[in-house]
């Protein structure tokens, strides 16, 4: 356990090493375990400590130093505000890859019988589904039309 405090509202520069399974961006401040959401791998940020123990932090990017080169805009409008897609920001592609990684991480961390047989295959894109989540046609009401023999409909507006 790390015997480093930081203080509520201190700010720190960190480099962010890996993403958690909630998507969130782990740096460390002297050995000390620091999540910040909005973050990527590689990124150097400017963070303030939003919730300190003596285990880990919580903390909030207030300027990213060092983009990495898999940052993107994020297309929803909502992405600030909503919460539902923590990685908006990330290009999509390594989205995927993130998502694969958390399967084996899991499956490595909790070993259901037979998993090493386990064949972990890419992970489905949207386009599989019908589903395209572009810049243009993005927003939070969207139709689903799997590849099945009726339509399902979903809609959610966050923000009425």
């Amino acid at each position: 356990m790390a015997n480093t405090q930081v203080q509520l509202g201190q700010k720190l520069q960190l480099t962010i090493k890996r993403l958690g399974i909630n998507g969130e961006g782990i740096g460390y401040y002297k050995k000390l375990i620091i999540f910040v959401p909005r973050v990527l791998p590689g990124e150097q940020v400017i963070a303030e400590v939003t919730k300190a123990s003596p285990r880990f932090a919580e903390a909030k990017m207030t300027k990213i130093v060092k983009p990495s080169s898999d940052r993107i805009q994020p297309p929803c409008k909502f992405y600030d505000r909503c919460g539902g897609c923590q990685l908006q920001h990330l290009v999509y592609d390594k989205q995927l890859d993130f998502k694969k990684d958390l399967l084996k991480q899991a499956l490595e961390k909790f070993k259901p019988n037979g998993y090493q047989q386990f064949e972990l295959r890419d992970t489905l894109a949207w386009m599989f589904l019908g589903i395209t989540a572009t810049k243009r046609n993005f927003n939070c009401v969207t139709t689903v039309k799997p590849n099945v023999s009726k339509q399902v409909y979903t809609k959610w507006n966050p923000i009425a």
